[in-house]
């Protein structure tokens, strides 16, 4: 669902749960439509704003889904020339907690990817946390420091946070690939069944391999080497 307006964004959340919902997205442009915000760029920024005037209202629709266990998204970014403000926008709502951008053009697709795929360093200091904290709840210990940094329980979250969603892109990918060696798979073999239904087709065909023969023979000793069927 699309939310336009932040006003009863925790109803709308909360009733989602008993229904179909799985997501909400924050209408940025209608949003702004509806505070009478002085922006025309969908999703952009006004430069006499110090800092990001949508904050508040990811952050307001980021806890809703999460209090509930709906999946918050962010919404587009219109100006499809500027990718270095869409990349910005998809970090800062990657930072909140969104899970993901709307790509209204298809040369966003990959920048949004990328924003929201976990880099490798990012996967393995989650995974080091991780290791680290298991060590030491099997000494007792309910914390433990990791280059130079105390980590504890809010830690193990955050890193599990990390590595799961690592875990689900890698599983998505993996099923991607799958889906498309079937589908190549089951073209070859459509492709396969044609020719031999068209072979079959052939040899039915009256004197079908006296006519090749006879081809064959009267072309085999010219200069071309190539032979041509005529059926």
């Amino acid at each position: 669902m699309c939310i336009r307006d932040r006003a009863n964004v925790e109803d709308i959340a909360r009733h989602g749960t008993v229904g179909r919902l799985e997501a909400l997205h924050f209408g940025v442009a209608d949003y702004a439509a509806s505070n009478r915000a002085r922006t025309t760029n969908i999703g952009g920024l006004n430069p006499d704003y110090p800092g990001d005037q949508w904050h508040f209202a990811i952050s307001r629709m980021i806890v809703a889904c999460r209090a509930y266990g709906l999946r918050p998204i962010d919404g587009p970014f219109g100006d499809i020339k500027d990718p270095d403000g869409y990349v910005l926008a998809a970090k800062r709502a990657a930072a909140l907690g969104c899970e993901g951008k709307w790509a209204i053009h298809p040369t966003q697709v990959e920048f949004a990817n990328d924003v929201f795929t976990p880099p490798e360093r990012e996967i393995e200091k989650a995974k080091r946390i991780l290791a680290a904290l298991k060590e030491a709840a099997a000494q007792g210990k309910g914390a433990a420091a990791l280059d130079g940094r105390l980590i504890d329980a809010a830690s193990e979250r955050m890193a599990n946070n990390v590595v799961k969603v690592a875990d689900a892109i890698e599983m998505c990918i993996r099923d991607r690939r799958s889906t498309l060696d079937n589908e190549a798979a089951e073209r070859i073999a459509l492709d396969l069944d044609a020719c031999y239904q068209h072979w079959q087709a052939l040899c039915a065909t009256p004197n079908f391999f006296q006519r090749v023969a006879t081809a064959y023979t009267s072309r085999a000793f010219e200069p071309s080497g190539d032979v041509d069927v005529a059926l």
